[in-house]
């Protein structure tokens, strides 16, 4: 019989005992002292730096900084033991050191998280997010964009624009980071079918994903600034969309 994630045991950070993750919030109040107040808020995060359930690449600080802090889900399990997200991640954080970009940073994971579980939805012979970045998959990859960011098949607008775009954007960086890898391992294989994933997301995000994403925002930016004229904005639009 499968467990749910709901029904697992987290250590207590002040005394190190299991306690059930529903129930953990009350054995820290009487276990932890005021002084840890402010650790309590985050108990749960607090308790995941003590299972350590992540892949072994990343350092100890990234471990301690970021995934703790992500919901025990299927998104997050997707990302904690792909190594290609975690290269993503470290070159993160030595490009971002500020101490709000943290957030930002797993704000990408996560949309990156969400991203891969509906391109299973699309392709189920996917098992690992590696073969995700393919030139076969190109096609998979901008259909799940398309749902994640909520794509109106009706008006052709994104409902969450900025999601189309970043993952457009970062699955680019991701592709040039991986390419830089395989060149310092001397993959030849790797570098050249990354190069052409490159190649291919380079031309089809342009068109499919960064056009719409635009015409999204600059609708909706129209609509905040013009709102009695956006009836007659939508039917001009429609009328050029044919």
């Amino acid at each position: 019989m499968r467990i749910s994630l709901r029904d697992k045991n987290v250590p207590c950070p002040q005394c190190l005992g299991y306690y059930s993750k529903l129930s953990i919030r009350h054995h820290v109040k009487n276990c932890m002292p005021m002084r840890g107040s402010k650790r309590r808020r985050n108990i749960k995060a607090e308790c995941r730096k003590l299972l350590n359930n992540i892949h072994e690449m990343p350092p100890e600080d990234l471990k301690m900084k970021f995934f703790p802090f992500f919901n025990d889900d299927e998104v997050s399990n997707v990302i904690r033991y792909d190594v290609d997200t975690i290269t993503y991640d470290n070159y993160m954080c030595r490009k971002y050191t500020t101490e709000h970009h943290p957030q930002q940073i797993r704000s990408n994971l996560r949309a990156f998280g969400r991203l891969i579980s509906v391109i299973r939805e699309f392709n189920p012979n996917i098992k690992e997010p590696s073969e995700v970045l393919d030139p076969i998959q190109v096609e998979v990859i901008i259909n799940a964009i398309n749902k994640v960011a909520m794509l109106d098949k009706s008006s052709h607008l994104y409902k969450t624009p900025a999601t189309a775009m970043l993952l457009a954007t970062e699955l680019k960086r991701l592709c040039k980071l991986l390419t830089m890898d395989y060149a310092r391992n001397r993959d030849k294989e790797g570098q050249k079918r990354l190069e052409d994933l490159l190649l291919t997301f380079n031309h089809e995000f342009q068109v499919t994903v960064n056009k719409r994403g635009l015409e999204t925002q600059k609708i909706n930016n129209r609509r905040k600034n013009y709102p009695s004229q956006d009836r007659t904005y939508c039917r001009i639009q429609n009328l050029f969309r044919g």
